[in-house]
């Protein structure tokens, strides 16, 4: 295997592939704890902005594992500011979790990107209250990273204040008030929102008729049918049936009275593919078959064909997709009932479903899944049969590689092997890197000679 690697190294000499290749190389070189031979072969990634973002992964991982000073020399050597911040602010991180705020405070200072600069500070500033416990300052101050967000604004947009204002009478239990507000609002996806609050509030009341009259109130068709749509998934969930139905028959009279063609088909669809996700797949298919535009129904009757699977009628739902028009959403569909097969445990239906997608694509990633599932059932050989009979190359190697995780070394070899023969070793590289450390190093040696970095051998 060693020998096979060091084969498959010294022919990655092209600089697309040299670069994605010394990049992962000196990730795995980190992750062992090799942290001047990971930044070694970061630094000899000929693409800049690659090879500082290599560097910037170097800098965390030394820094986790403890070596500060070698995290600053190799987060000084990154030219890029932004990139370069986003080193130093790696090394800030680990500084206050360990106590270490006047290294932190150095590092802060160096900082050229103003914005991260501003925010070190202030984790600096949050740490110094409790010094002597870098853990609590990290906890309460937050990291340099977590601190990046937009301040609010104070002042909020009229339809917005309106919507709040309903909520506060909502809290103080007066519906009739939180109504009036939202019959006030103007912006129809604001005054949508203000009258689904309101149904859910006087659902919760037990007020079932008052939840339907509010959502009626809603001007707009569109929201109107999704809110009616809704409500009537919250009817359900409630036991009443027989408002349910009436709600979602309101729903399809309110998407069908839009004049839009494409508006109409639009929410006709939405309407469908809710149906079919809460377990009413027939009556989504009934609306689905309405819809004149082919993508838009394409698209409902698939999501149709999964709630047909999850429902375990399973032969129905390849009926349904059969009649769709694309046969890329109809690849796109099997896989799908196949992946509802599998989670089921009807796994010989799965891999039925996934060698009937004509797709060579699709079908690889559908097989890819189903040799999983076979895999973690404990039909080990029969996973490693169905990952050798994927027609993709590298979606091939993916799954064999997949299939070593929890084999030994003398198991995984085999597929790690083939995988190797038949797809750019990067496919299986973390799971060699596994089983073969040494074979990290043997990469990265026969790469930077590549590049024109190492010693001859």
């Amino acid at each position: 295997m060693a020998r096979a690697a060091e084969a498959i190294a010294r022919a990655t000499t092209s600089r697309s592939q040299s670069g994605r290749a010394l990049s992962v190389v000196s990730q795995a070189l980190a992750a062992e704890g090799n942290f001047n031979r990971a930044a070694e072969v970061a630094r000899a990634i000929s693409d800049l902005g690659q090879r500082e973002r290599a560097l910037t992964v170097v800098t965390g991982a030394t820094a986790t594992g403890g070596y500060l000073d070698s995290a600053e020399t190799i987060a000084a050597s990154i030219t890029d500011p932004t990139q370069q911040s986003k080193a130093f602010s790696l090394i800030i991180n680990v500084s206050l979790a360990a106590g270490e705020l006047e290294r932190a405070q150095r590092v802060a200072d160096s900082i050229r990107d103003e914005s991260r600069r501003n925010r070190a500070v202030a984790a600096l500033s949050r740490a110094e209250i409790s010094p002597n416990d870098g853990a609590d300052a990290e906890s309460s101050g937050g990291s340099v990273e977590e601190m990046s967000s937009e301040p609010s604004e104070e002042m909020s947009s009229e339809p917005s204040a309106l919507v709040r204002a309903a909520e506060e009478e909502l809290s103080s239990g007066d519906l009739d008030r939180a109504e009036a507000i939202a019959q006030s609002i103007s912006d129809p996806y604001h005054q949508a929102k203000a009258f689904i609050t309101v149904s859910r509030a006087a659902l919760e009341a037990g007020d079932a008729e008052r939840a339907e009259r509010s959502v009626n109130c809603i001007a707009n068709s569109q929201l109107l049918a999704r809110a009616q749509v809704e409500l009537a998934e919250m009817v359900t969930s409630a036991g009443d049936l027989g408002r349910s139905e009436r709600l979602v028959d309101l729903a399809v009279l309110t998407g069908n009275s839009i004049a839009s063609p494409n508006l109409r088909d639009q929410t006709l669809a939405e309407i469908a593919q809710r149906l079919a996700k809460v377990g009413a797949p027939q009556r989504a298919e009934h609306i689905a078959r309405a819809i004149a535009d082919s993508p838009n129904r394409d698209k409902t009757l698939a999501a149709v064909a999964v709630g047909l699977a999850e429902s375990g009628e399973f032969d129905e739902a390849l009926g349904v997709i059969l009649s769709m028009s694309e046969a890329s959403g109809q690849a796109k569909a099997l896989a799908a009932v196949g992946e509802v097969a599998a989670k089921a445990g009807e796994l010989e239906r799965a891999e039925t479903v996934a060698r009937s997608i004509i797709d060579p694509l699709t079908q690889g990633r559908s097989l890819s899944s189903v040799a999983l599932a076979f895999a973690d059932s404990g039909h080990v050989r029969h996973a490693e049969d169905i990952a050798r009979s994927i027609g993709a190359p590298n979606e091939q190697a993916r799954t064999l590689a997949a299939l070593t995780v929890g084999l030994t070394s003398a198991e995984a070899r085999p597929l790690l092997a083939r995988a190797l023969m038949i797809d750019h070793w990067l496919t299986s590289f973390k799971e060699l890197a596994r089983i073969q450390p040494e074979v990290i190093h043997i990469f990265a040696d026969e790469l930077l000679r590549a590049v024109g970095q190492g010693q001859p051998g």
